[in-house]
């Protein structure tokens, strides 16, 4: 036989409408109540809160300061820091500055010094120039003399700081 009303099926029970609304309006009434009476919010340790009023308990007054404190410390610590930054940031700009002038003196020096060096090596040749002319001369003025008396001198090299005549040496004699 057929049953009267309207049922659903779940699974294997089958539950009328009026258990529905009787359900629904059993927690439409219990939210009623828990939002118009009185709770205890989980998120406040040690306070109740009231329809009307927030009752706080000292604990809570004591965190609520500790939290205000750490802020402050936060905010002071913040500032610290911003001024620490602006102060490397200073130091990095004076290093870039530092190293700039650095190099250009050291550039300049250098330059300066190549430029001593160049002068000295310049007169160095010179100065080598000049000897070996000194050297040559010589070195002619007394083999020639001593070609007079041997014809076969054609030649000289230079041994210990001394001219040596000869035949077919390093470098040859003008007479």
């Amino acid at each position: 036989m057929a049953e009267e009303g309207f049922s659903i099926k779940l699974g294997n029970t089958k539950l009328k409408a009026p258990v529905f609304i009787l359900a629904g309006m059993f927690l439409l009434i219990v939210l009623v109540i828990s939002f118009s009476g009185s709770n205890t919010d989980p998120s406040i340790t040690g306070g109740t809160v009231a329809a009307n009023s927030v009752v706080i308990e000292e604990p809570v007054v004591e965190e609520v300061i500790v939290v205000q404190d750490n802020s402050e410390e936060l905010a002071s610590l913040q500032t610290e820091l911003t001024t620490c930054q602006a102060a490397l940031s200073e130091l990095q700009v004076s290093e870039t500055t530092l190293e700039s002038y650095w190099q250009a003196q050291n550039d300049k020096e250098e330059k300066k010094y190549d430029t001593e060096l160049e002068i000295k090596e310049e007169q160095l040749q010179d100065s080598l120039t000049t000897n070996w002319q000194t050297i040559e001369n010589a070195a002619d003025s007394i083999c020639c003399k001593e070609k007079v008396d041997d014809s076969s001198i054609d030649s000289f090299k230079v041994e210990n700081d001394m001219i040596i005549c000869g035949v077919s040496l390093s470098h040859d004699i003008e007479c």
